[in-house]
């Protein structure tokens, strides 16, 4: 673990995951109107936390670990690619 994360990670609030992405503003939030379903990611929670993450996500990616295998997965699943 590096030492950014570590340091951050030492300060979240309990391990509950639904929590946890709450406080890093990961969590879904309800953007549906109608018939159409949809969901978005809250703009407040932990940004250095939620930068964190994403850097983590980008190394796993660009690396041949198994969360480049797990992206794709999912891109052979048809999920859409994440936007610059």
């Amino acid at each position: 673990m590096t030492t950014a994360a570590g340091s951050w990670l030492r300060r979240t609030p309990g391990t509950d995951r639904n929590r946890f992405a709450s406080w890093t503003g990961t969590a879904p939030l309800d953007a549906s109107s109608r018939e159409q379903i949809r969901h978005r990611l809250c703009r407040a929670g932990n940004r250095k936390a939620n930068h964190v993450i994403h850097i983590a996500a980008a190394c796993q990616i660009s690396l041949d670990t198994p969360g480049r295998a797990y992206h794709r997965r999912k891109l052979a699943a048809g999920k859409t690619p994440m936007k610059p």
